[in-house]
Formats: C-alpha cells, structure tokens, sequence
C-alpha cells in the first residue's frame, strides 16, 4: 500500500515537472485564436519582419493564440524553411502551404502578412499588414507609427473581439498555382488547420 502511493506521487511530480519545462513554441492545440503569417524565405520584407514577429510572439503566445508561418509558395521546400526559421531564430512552427488552401482561404495575395481567425466562431478578426513600417515596397519609415497586429491581439486579451478594419499588407505577390478545382472551392469547404 505504502508502495502504490509512493509511486503514484512520483507519478504525479513526473508529469508536472514535464509541463512544467515545456517549451513555449509547443502550443496548446485548444487555442481559440489562431495568428497566421503567412511568408516568403526569399522575401525581403518577410525577413525585415522576423524580429518583429519574435517579438509578438513572445509577447503574446500562450492560451489563447496559436502563430502559425504560413509559406504558401509552391515551390518553398521544407530545407529552405529549416534554413529561414534557423537564420532568423523564428519560434513559432512553419508550415507549407503547396497547394495554397489557406492562402484562398483568407484571400491573401501578400507575403508578409496575417491573418487572425477565430477557430471557434469561423471568423476571420484581422487580415493585413503587422505595422506601418513600409509605405511602399522599397520606402520604409523612419519611426513605426501604426502597430495594427499587436492592437488587435492586445485587444482580444481585454475583451474587444470584433472584427477590425483590414490594412493593406506591403510585401512580394504570391504567385498562384493553376488549380482550378481549388478556386471554386468555398470558405466552408477548408478543413481548419487544427480540429474544433
């Protein structure tokens, strides 16, 4: 008797201490938010915005927000992924997009630029730029005045969950596969990226 119970606090201290140490990039799956990205390795921009994004990431992953780089380039390979997420020491998972569905999806044509969609309620909150860095492709500014993904996450933590006026993202085009079939596809027809 005295055995079973030792072993079962041992049991017990085992797994907390596990959890305990996880990594935070190992995210819950429950997330109700999910913080697409979606980026480019060869795009100069996409890695302009690296630090960036670690930064927000770091700020604001836990619970309630799941990030995810979405490379939806046909022609990205997992190697150059590696290689993109080693270089700029990103944290949050990569994930390939070949076929593009979650790029027609959320009807992006930019890359960088994200989306954060309500899993839950199947609504997308913000789709856009991460700040005001750049006027144009080849312009930036100065000084950043316009912090739109960070405003949104922040007012999701405080409550104010509705949509928010989408800004034009500045980046490289996406080159689109030819795949009829997919276009004609609706919203509902997307199994989301992780289960409900």
């Amino acid at each position: 008797m005295f055995e079973n119970r030792s072993m079962g606090r041992l049991t017990y201290m085992l797994i907390f201490f596990v959890f305990s140490f996880l990594p935070k990039n190992l995210q819950s799956q429950h997330s109700m938010y999910e913080v697409y990205i979606f980026m480019h390795e060869s795009c100069k921009i996409c890695q302009y915005y690296t630090p960036t994004l670690k930064n927000i990431f770091d700020k604001y992953n836990g619970e309630k927000f799941r990030f995810v780089g979405v490379f939806p380039n046909a022609y990205s390979k997992k190697n150059e992924r590696i290689l993109f997420q080693k270089k700029h020491q990103i944290p949050f998972k990569l994930v390939p997009d070949r076929n593009q569905h979650l790029m027609l999806k959320f009807g992006v044509e930019i890359t960088p630029e994200v989306v954060v969609y309500n899993r839950k309620k199947d609504e997308v909150i913000y789709k856009g730029r991460i700040d005001n860095s750049y006027v144009k492709v080849g312009d930036r500014r100065r000084v950043v005045t316009s912090f739109e993904l960070e405003k949104v996450l922040e007012g999701i933590l405080e409550g104010r969950v509705e949509p928010v006026q989408n800004m034009p993202a500045i980046g490289c085009f996406i080159e689109k596969t030819s795949n009829p079939y997919l276009e004609k596809l609706r919203i509902k027809d997307f199994v989301p990226l992780t289960p409900k």
